[in-house]
């Protein structure tokens, strides 16, 4: 078997390993080998300090490296600086050391194993022989006794798509024509996307589109409808989102994930074409593959109703209505304010006005009052976007 040497005097990888609980919770070391474990499998984690998906499958980890002792060896990677780290790992592990290494510094399995997103998992046999790239829902102990008795792993592999290329398009023929127009539903998770929007560019670096991945539909729905109501100068949040939906506990990921919580990914390339149209496209598209159908309709509604009582201070008119008010943004900071704010003072905030933290409406009064601004209650017609079932 190959060794790699790794020597943190020529500045590529230092090794932290757990000792006992009386001392530091890792212990420096100047060179290592994976062949040094003497496992039967190696998976290597991918991570940085800054991933919170990557830190949530920390406990999973440190229960399967104990589970399997002897069997499997877990090594966490990261390009981050050794001070860094450690000091992150310390605060981490602090009651509870942690029973898997950590490599630091790292310039040399990122290029070994190349990736875009993390967390990141490699397996390996004691050949150091790559068996699987997964991403942290593979990683399991029914995944890990089928690694160990048949030295296989039959699952989707987590292979890496770049934002900046059409998903599921990359072929020669796009080398030499342009992209004119595709939109693409695809339904179950993939482990090569991150979760959430990203920009979709062509071939010469302009945004042409977007990509929301591995999200429930309902918040893809609402994705969309942030951006046709930003165009419109409107801020969207769920206080403008009504759901006519007979089961809707699957469709956002914050009603938690259900026994039959469905992802998708929705890309729509459109060159040539306005913003607001390639976002109108998508709820089009939603519609009509989708079970629901969203749709933005006029409604009255009760809200609060920002007014000026005075010349307000340090505050000036607006300016350009395409531009979402952030004086309605500093309100959606306030847990308390539980119904749609609409500003009719005619004013608008420097980005450098800060309201202070509340935690009721007489405290908020008070310092707006102080600005020649209030809140009221009452009722206007509003732009609310509505999702129905078919």
């Amino acid at each position: 078997m190959k060794k790699i040497t790794m020597l943190i005097v020529m500045a590529m990888l230092c090794l932290f390993f757990k000792v006992s609980a009386q001392t530091c919770n890792q212990q420096t070391t100047t060179k290592t080998s994976l062949a040094s474990y003497k496992a039967k499998l190696v998976i290597l984690d991918f991570w940085a300090t800054s991933c919170s998906g990557c830190i949530q499958a920390f406990p999973k980890l440190e229960l399967l490296q104990e589970e399997f002792a002897g069997q499997v060896q877990f090594v966490k990677i990261t390009s981050e600086k050794k001070a860094k780290v450690t000091l992150f790992m310390d605060k981490m592990y602090k009651e509870h050391p942690s029973l898997i290494p950590v490599i630091t510094d790292d310039t040399v399995y990122r290029k070994r194993y190349p990736h875009i997103y993390i967390p990141h998992f490699v397996w390996l046999d004691e050949k150091e022989k790559m068996i699987a790239v997964t991403g942290s829902d593979d990683v399991t102990a029914k995944n890990i006794e089928i690694v160990l008795r048949t030295g296989k792993l039959n699952t989707e592999q987590k292979l890496d798509h770049s934002p900046d290329k059409p998903l599921f398009l990359d072929t020669n023929l796009l080398n030499n024509h342009e992209l004119v127009h595709y939109s693409l539903l695809y339904k179950g998770r993939h482990p090569g996307l991150p979760s959430g929007y990203m920009p979709v560019k062509n071939n010469y670096g302009r945004e042409t589109g977007f990509t929301i991945s591995d999200q429930h539909i309902g918040d893809m729905f609402s994705l969309i409808a942030e951006h046709l109501f930003g165009f419109n100068g409107e801020l969207f949040n769920k206080k403008r989102q009504i759901i006519l939906v007979k089961d809707s506990s699957n469709l956002f990921l914050s009603n938690g994930k259900g026994a039959n919580a469905e992802y998708y990914t929705y890309i729509n390339h459109s060159g040539g074409i306005s913003d607001t149209a390639i976002y109108r496209d998508a709820i089009n598209d939603l519609n009509r593959y989708s079970d629901y159908r969203g749709t933005i309709e006029k409604r009255q509604l009760k809200c609060f109703i920002v007014t000026a009582i005075d010349t307000p201070k340090d505050l000036e008119k607006h300016s350009d209505n395409r531009q979402v008010d952030l004086l309605l943004v500093r309100f959606e900071m306030f847990p308390f304010i539980n119904l749609p704010v609409v500003n009719e003072s005619g004013y608008t905030i420097k980005r450098s006005f800060r309201l202070s933290q509340h935690m009721d409406m007489i405290s908020l009064q008070k310092e707006l009052k102080s600005y020649g601004l209030q809140l009221i209650e009452g009722i206007r017609e509003m732009n609310v976007f509505v999702l129905r079932d078919k």
